[in-house]
């Protein structure tokens, strides 16, 4: 019976509907059965009994015509007589022609005796009979009438026992007709109970395979709305059971597969839950451990803030010493240039000079001979102009040295007192940093191990939750595939 499970269900249905047809089929056949059975009882009535006791009935007029026409024979004319033999003749004929009519019907055991007993009747009366025609065909009236009162008897006796074995035959078929009705009634009450029982029989099977079919098909779909239904209510451990190969068991297969899968994910939620509980203990001890180290970083900061304020002191007073050696340069420069403008008053007093010796050379030459010693005075001041330029320019290159290296020491130095300054800086700057580091670093510390605290309570409270809410869910982590559901 498993093959019929796993059958598609479009099969069952088919095959539950080929059932259907096949018997709606047998209760057709049976009733056209019974109905051809009716037909040819019906049929056998008309042609073996109803067609039957027609030639009989009208063997029976043909004989009752006979006795009217041998009346006429002696009662009318001489032309009227040969009319009236023909008339008998063939009336003779038509009896024989109605009797072999009579026997090409199906006769039963008692119509073919009574037909024997008819046959020796008729042909004893057809004998009466053509002794009568012969004596009609040679006799006048007045004799003939004597002839057949001779022969009466006889001819009455022969016509009434062929009449009466005629009606016996007629009843006889009557009542085999009447039999034959009454059997065609018993055919048709039978095959309407047949009918019946056949019909009886269909609705019966038709119910039973109904119920079957709704069965198979409507109780594992009903197991697998129990499995979904459970699972929906948190219980994975109820499965459908199903194994069909049919459409349905396909269904119930991946519902199976899905809750199966369903009780994995809750199983690693649940062990996910539980490895968050875990590590916000963790990351609970670890900002504990951080907290207590604040202590060491604090007392570390305030050694380094302290070397800080050390150096920040000598280089003060490195710069304080700059400041002073850059104030007597600075003197020192102002002197040189007060030396340098007297230089430049010399070097314009000599450049006079030479001018004026110029100019007295020239006046000189225009004197002449008066004016030589004029010219030897205006030679020697023109030397001494000539030596005072050398020397005011040799003085004043070396001024101009001394004010360039001056210049350039005045420089160094500030710019050692600016590098002083920035070492100075710097140095405020490392101890503004080394404060900020330290408050900084107390503060980002302090605030890291609220953040950790805080990440490790969101962590504990989100592994509640999971927990929470996978609490609904039924499951068990041992290996197997459920509970079947009923």
């Amino acid at each position: 019976m498993k093959w019929f499970y796993n059958l598609k269900t479009a099969v069952k249905l088919l095959l539950a509907f080929s059932v259907l047809g096949i018997m709606v089929l047998i209760t057709g056949l049976a009733g056209i059965k019974q109905l051809g059975e009716m037909n040819n009882r019906l049929n056998d009535m008309y042609q073996n009994h109803f067609l039957a006791i027609k030639p009989l009935i009208e063997t029976t007029d043909i004989f009752n015509q006979s006795r009217n026409e041998i009346r006429k024979l002696y009662t009318g004319s001489a032309s009227e007589r040969s009319l009236t033999i023909k008339a008998l003749r063939d009336d003779m004929t038509a009896a024989g022609k109605k009797l072999e009519e009579f026997k090409n019907t199906e006769l039963s055991a008692e119509s073919q005796e009574q037909l024997r007993v008819l046959e020796t009747a008729l042909d004893s009366y057809k004998q009466t009979v053509d002794e009568i025609i012969q004596m009609a065909a040679a006799n006048p009236n007045n004799q003939l009438l004597q002839l057949l009162n001779d022969v009466n008897g006889v001819y009455s006796q022969g016509r009434d026992d062929t009449v009466a074995v005629l009606d016996k035959l007629i009843d006889i078929n009557a009542s085999e007709a009447q039999r034959a009705e009454q059997a065609g009634k018993e055919a048709f009450a039978s095959g309407r109970e047949l009918v019946y029982w056949i019909i009886a029989a269909v609705v019966a099977v038709t119910i039973v395979m109904g119920i079957f079919l709704s069965s198979i098909i409507s109780r594992p779909l009903r197991k697998i709305g129990g499995a979904v239904k459970q699972a929906a209510e948190g219980d994975l451990e109820i499965v459908s059971g199903i194994s069909t190969k049919d459409e349905i068991g396909v269904l119930a297969n991946a519902v199976d597969v899905m809750i199966l899968n369903l009780r994995k994910v809750v199983d690693s939620v649940l062990h996910s839950a539980e490895s968050l509980v875990t590590t916000s203990q963790q990351i609970s001890a670890a900002s504990g451990e951080i907290a207590g180290s604040d202590s060491n970083q604090a007392e570390l900061s305030g050694q380094s803030v302290s070397i800080t304020d050390k150096g920040k002191e000598v280089v003060n007073s490195s710069i304080n010493s700059m400041n002073d050696v850059c104030g007597h340069m600075a003197e020192l420069e102002k002197d040189s240039l007060v030396i340098g403008g007297i230089v430049e008053v010399i070097e314009d007093i000599a450049d006079r000079s030479n001018l004026l010796a110029l100019s007295a050379a020239i006046e000189a030459a225009r004197a002449g001979e008066q004016g030589r010693g004029f010219a030897v005075v205006a030679d020697e001041v023109r030397k001494l102009a000539e030596s005072s330029s050398s020397a005011v320019k040799e003085i004043t290159g070396m001024i101009k040295g001394i004010q360039e290296n001056i210049h350039l020491a005045v420089i160094t130095v500030q710019q050692s007192v600016t590098y002083a300054h920035k070492t100075a800086e710097s140095f405020g700057e490392i101890q503004k940093m080394v404060s900020a580091s330290e408050a900084k670093a107390t503060k980002e510390t302090a605030a890291a191990s609220e953040k950790m605290t805080a990440t490790a309570q969101a962590l504990a409270q989100m592994a509640d939750e999971l927990q929470k809410s996978v609490s609904i869910f039924k499951i068990d982590r041992n290996e197997g595939t459920g509970r079947e559901s009923e």
